[in-house]
């Protein structure tokens, strides 16, 4: 049997403190097994500030405490043993320089980002561990004991025990500081997820529903065997969602307030995933600003407190990113079914969201390129819904046909669209674009910020289909980049900021709570009506103004009592019956219109001068004939006029 590297017997793995034999070859095969362990980008790749990796660092210290053999066979010599018996002598008296400075480079990159100091397992045990025979088995253990910090010390058991695992994006800490990070990061959920709910439900009723809010109250009216014909035949993309409330309507009634409570949820749980996130990838800091940043946007009250599903789709956009995420810790099939399932949900909801997949894709190429195969069968499986619902709602283009094909001009608009104020969309943007980056984590946030609505901006140039709320799912990545320009600052000036973008919104979030928040004052409509009708009176409704004529109708039925509704003249068959979403009206209006009836108010949507002009059908003929105007109000996004019939 041949001799070893130092001349002795192969089999033999007793240490030997200045000799290097077989045993030290495997030790060193030990070690990079244990570092193959982590993901090779964490290993190998220089991490940016506050990104430290206990795990990584112990990578790097156990291929120093392993030296490689020599070359050849070649028996140690005398000389050998004397030269390393002084390179001994030499790492013990420089001992306690080294572990400060170990410590000093360490604690220096936490400071820089401002995050908790990483505990230097790793550095304080390899001036013990070269001070000693190095055998295999305590090259596998330097990750799991601890060492008595002065030369020569034992190993002794360590009470927090580091794993050596690594999450993406999250920095692998010792449990003392685990536990620190840990209820920084729950402040950062729970108080973003709090605040967020005070804001949200802050008079959440007071205004009035405006046209597609009054579009999702008319579908929870209509009983279950007549909710299918209608979705076959009109707004099939927001099927899922009417079902939806069908069902939360009919436990928790049909008021404004139950109509938008669960868009407050589903911005409130938002709000702590956007912490969450924030605090994955960048620390318990940058989760707790961005989580803070998220609460005080105006678009993100606006948006929940409104009957539609947007709220929503925010949420299942956030929550399938950090489920992929933890996914990619671990890539196996058990763990992609919550992402699978999460997708598919988004998707039935709101089949453009699926954009956000190609943000996905961008985070499996960065992390996990091993896993692009079952990443990409995940997303497939996901989107299945969301190409059911195109397919069943093709035939309803006209749904959309209002909307104009997108223009370069269109994106002045955008900051106010996105977050609800000018200024504020203006502001984060800039803060946005300074974290706009290709490294990790800017890169995952970059690309759904942008990829999404770059498409669908592209798309709606050559189609009827970009519009700004439709890509508002990409408000958490523009927050979180934000709070990650945010997070290079003192975390006392980052909460400043955060207050001061919250009192510049104050005025966006007065107006979006008050009468005519939404736009249209339905509310003062109905009161109007409500305070000046007298018995016997009648009502038309403009049916051909732009946007809906189901508007005029739906306002009267839900905020009036049937027995103080006017008569409704014109009607022959009611909305949302035998699969038709608008009422069928009388042809000859002249024949509708009683001689007994003295008096008829007119419901037009939009502000208009002359309240009969392009009423639809016959009916502004006929009235003119036989009525005349005799006062008119405009309550914000609406027409409402009282015609008196005309003396004999």
């Amino acid at each position: 049997m041949p001799p070893g590297p130092d001349g002795g017997d192969p089999t033999d793995r007793t240490p030997v403190r200045h000799g290097r034999r077989r045993g030290d070859t495997d030790a060193a095969a030990d070690a990079e097994s244990f570092a193959g362990w982590l993901p090779d980008e964490r290993a190998d790749t220089a991490r940016p500030a506050g990104r430290a990796s206990v795990a990584g660092t112990a990578k790097a210290e156990v291929r120093r405490i392993v030296p490689p053999p020599r070359g050849g066979d070649r028996p140690a010599s005398d000389t050998d043993h004397e030269v390393d018996r002084q390179q001994d002598d030499e790492r013990q008296r420089n001992y306690p320089k080294r572990s400060s400075d170990n410590a000093e480079r360490v604690s220096g990159v936490a400071a820089r980002s401002g995050r908790a100091s990483v505990p230097s397992v790793a550095t304080a045990r390899v001036p013990a561990a070269e001070s000693r025979p190095v055998g295999p088995d305590d090259t596998m253990d330097i990750a799991r004991t601890d060492v008595d910090p002065r030369p020569g010390g034992d190993p002794v058991d360590s009470a927090a025990p580091v794993s050596p695992g690594a999450v993406v994006g999250t920095a692998v800490v010792a449990d003392g500081f685990r536990g620190t990070n840990r209820a920084l990061t729950q402040l950062a959920w729970l108080g973003s997820a709090l605040l967020t709910a005070v804001i949200t439900i802050f008079r959440v009723d007071r205004p009035g529903l405006w046209a597609d809010e009054l579009a999702t109250w008319g579908m929870t009216t209509v009983s279950a065997h007549e909710l299918w014909p209608l979705l076959r035949s009109t707004d099939m993309v927001n099927g899922a969602y009417y079902v939806l409330m069908w069902g939360w309507t009919h436990l928790l009634g049909s008021s404004d307030l139950a109509l938008r409570l669960p868009s407050v949820l589903a911005m409130t749980l938002t709000a702590a995933l956007v912490a969450a996130l924030g605090s994955r990838f960048g620390g318990p800091r940058g989760g707790l600003l961005a989580g803070l940043l998220f609460a005080v946007v105006p678009s993100v009250s606006r948006y929940g407190q409104e009957a539609r599903v947007y709220a929503l789709v925010v949420l299942f956009a956030a929550l399938s990113t950090l489920l992929l995420a933890r996914a990619l810790d671990r890539p196996r099939f058990t763990r992609f079914l919550p992402y699978v399932l999460v997708v598919a949900v988004l998707g039935a909801l709101n089949p453009i969201s699926m954009l956000l997949l190609l943000a996905h894709g961008v985070l499996v190429l960065a992390q996990h390129r091993r896993a692009v195969g079952g990443w990409l069968a995940a997303a497939v499986v996901g989107t299945a819904p969301a190409i059911a619902v195109l397919v069943l709602s093709a035939g309803q283009r006209h749904q959309i046909s209002w909307i104009p094909q997108s223009r370069l001009t269109d994106l002045s608009a955008l900051p106010y669209a996105l977050f609800g104020a000018t200024a504020i969309g203006g502001a984060l943007l800039v803060l946005a674009a300074l974290s706009v980056s290709y490294r990790h984590p800017a890169l995952v946030y970059s690309a759904w910020a942008l990829l999404p609505a770059a498409t669908l901006f592209t798309v709606g140039h050559f189609t009827a289909l970009w519009q700004p709320r439709y890509v508002l799912f990409t408000v958490p990545a523009w927050v979180l980049l934000a709070a990650g320009t945010l997070d290079r600052i003192p975390l006392v000036r980052g909460l400043l900021v955060v207050a001061a973008v919250g009192l510049v919104s104050l005025p966006a979030q007065i107006t979006i709570r008050g009468e005519a928040g939404h736009d249209q004052d339905t509310r003062k409509l109905a009161t109007i009506v409500a305070n000046n009708e007298q018995p016997g009176d009648g009502i038309v409704y403009g049916t051909d103004d732009p946007g809906g004529g189901w508007v005029g109708r739906d306002t009267i039925a839900h905020y009036l009592s049937p027995g103080s509704r006017p008569k409704d003249l014109m009607v022959t068959q009611p909305q949302r019956t035998n699969g038709k979403v608008l009422a069928i009206e009388c042809k000859d209006a002249a024949k509708c219109l009683p001689d007994k009836v003295n008096r008829v108010w007119v419901v037009r949507l939009g502000s208009v001068s002359d309240p009969l002009r392009n009423l639809g059908g016959s009916k502004e003929e006929a009235l003119r004939t036989a009525f005349q105007t005799s006062k008119t109000w405009h309550p914000a996004g609406l027409t409402l006029a009282l015609l008196t019939r005309k003396p004999s």
